[in-house]
C-alpha cells in the first residue's frame, strides 16, 4: 500500500467503522473530554504521593487501561500529569497559605527576599551552595527543613 492510500483510508467512513468495530470488541472506550476530567481529578490525588511526573503518567496509563479507555498519546498524558502536579502543588499552597498567619507570611517572605547584593538570605544560600555541589531537589528539601524548623520554633513560643 502507498502512503497516500493509507491516508485516504485514514479519511474515509471504513476507517472509522473498523475503528468502532474493535473498540467494541475489546470493549474499549474512546479517551473523550469525560475520561479527560477524570483522570485530571484522579491524577490530582495521585500527585500527592508522587513526586516525578513519569511516575504520575505511568499511573495514568495504568488507570487508562483498568478503566478501559483508549490511551491518547504520550505527551498528552505528560501534560495532564504536569498540570495535575501543579494543581496539586497550588492546593497545598493555598492550605498552608490559608493556615498561617501576617505576621508567618512576612517572616517567610523575608527569607526569600535579598536585602541587597552582598547579603543573601536563607533561599539564596542553599541555591548558591557550589561547595557541596547540592541539587535542586536537595535545595528544595533542605528549604523546607528550614521553614519546619522556624514554624517549629514559633510554635515553642
Amino acid at each position: 500500500m502507498k502512503i497516500e492510500e493509507l491516508r485516504d483510508y485514514e479519511r474515509s467512513r471504513n476507517c472509522r467503522r473498523h475503528k468502532d468495530s474493535i473498540r467494541q470488541y475489546q470493549r474499549v472506550k474512546i479517551f473523550d473530554h469525560e475520561a479527560h476530567k477524570k483522570l485530571v481529578a484522579w491524577l490530582i490525588e495521585w500527585a500527592q504521593s508522587k513526586e516525578f511526573v513519569l511516575d504520575m503518567v505511568n499511573s495514568a496509563h495504568e488507570w487508562l487501561v483498568e478503566q478501559r479507555y483508549e490511551l491518547p498519546p504520550f505527551k498528552t498524558l505528560v501534560r495532564i500529569a504536569e498540570h495535575a502536579k501543579a494543581t496539586s502543588q497550588d492546593n497545598d499552597f493555598e492550605q498552608v497559605s490559608v493556615a498561617i498567619d501576617r505576621k508567618m507570611k512576612a517572616m517567610i517572605n523575608h527569607w526569600f527576599e535579598s536585602a541587597s547584593c552582598r547579603e543573601k538570605r536563607y533561599w539564596h544560600r542553599l541555591k548558591q551552595d557550589r561547595e557541596h555541589k547540592i541539587s535542586g531537589a536537595t535545595t528544595k528539601f533542605y528549604a523546607l527543613l528550614l521553614i519546619n524548623a522556624h514554624l517549629y520554633c514559633l510554635l515553642l513560643m
